[in-house]
């Protein structure tokens, strides 16, 4: 609800998710239709003819891809005051993700091709991601940058002050943090990864899973607190603390599989399962203490 009359106009407009929402819609649709084109040789691998979980890691990831996107269009559109659910902003979101999405499949299909024919697996794999995922960075961030910032009076703006209630602002400020820490986490993971592979014995998908899990029940549980007294989007906060997590997280990561290759050598064959599982332990709940006590610092 809005305090006073002026405001009153855009109350049954305004709309925080709408617009980002489509766009996601939009990014997922390109994915799918590329993939059943079969011209997408990123979105076309393996796993799409593997067995089952396989599948369901390149499904999550492709909702990590559109949820990463999603909040950008949101921290865009409310920095710029359109977030406003109208048709005409609808349109223009979605048409502007399509395009977007094809600069970004022509510059990453040209980075691939160049890596697949390098002949080394590793650089392919996880410096692809990389060089991908900065790529995808650098074309939305400039799209969206320009969109909204050319676009003048063509696009419905919402003025005055939204009120809402604090836990609506603790959601809307978690939910693009917990894509930004993720963001940042896999693209340091996959550099780290590029060494070599971890001395952890797990599949580096199976700890990103566990990770993305543990970051999302601690924002989720600190936005359902009464304790974040947020009143607004703060998105140089959100960006900040964003950054700082998802090095963090990577950088406790190096250390903890640091500390199991040297335990490694010197416990029995019998007893490794159960130190990796200890360790993996003891990674999270350090992952999980440092994302609650810097968030609920920085947002308090």
């Amino acid at each position: 609800m809005f305090n006073d009359q002026v405001e009153r106009p855009f109350s049954q407009k305004f709309s925080l998710y709408a617009l980002p929402l489509i766009g996601a819609v939009g990014v997922l649709l390109v994915s799918f239709f590329l993939k059943f084109l079969k011209i997408n040789i990123v979105i076309a691998w393996g796993a799409w003819s593997a067995d089952l979980s396989a599948l369901l890691i390149l499904l999550f990831e492709q909702l990590l891809r559109a949820g990463a996107k999603f909040s950008a269009i949101l921290m865009f559109a409310y920095h710029f005051r359109v977030s406003i659910f109208s048709v005409k902003n609808s349109i223009v979101i979605f048409f502007t993700v399509l395009i977007l999405e094809v600069l970004v499949l022509i510059f990453v299909q040209s980075a691939f091709n160049f890596l697949n024919h390098s002949g080394y697996y590793l650089v392919y794999y996880f410096l692809g991601n990389i060089i991908g995922a900065i790529i995808n960075l650098i074309v939305y961030m400039t799209g969206l940058w320009l969109l909204f910032k050319s676009s003048g009076s063509y696009l419905d703006r919402f003025e005055g002050d939204v009120v809402k209630s604090a836990r609506y602002w603790s959601f809307a400020n978690f939910i693009p943090l917990y894509f930004v820490i993720i963001a940042v986490y896999y693209l340091l993971f996959d550099l780290y990864l590029s060494r070599g592979f971890s001395s952890f014995n797990m599949n580096e998908y199976d700890t990103m899973l566990i990770v993305n899990g543990a970051i999302f029940t601690v924002l989720f549980s600190l936005a359902l607190s009464q304790k974040m007294a947020l009143k607004r989007l703060e998105i140089p906060t959100i960006i900040y603390i964003g950054f700082c997590l998802g090095i963090i997280t990577t950088a406790l990561f190096a250390l903890f599989d640091w500390l199991f290759s040297h335990i490694d050598q010197m416990i029995p064959v019998n007893e490794f399962l159960l130190v990796s599982f200890g360790v993996l332990t003891l990674y999270i709940i350090s992952v999980m203490s440092f994302v609650y006590f810097i968030t609920k610092k920085k947002f308090y």
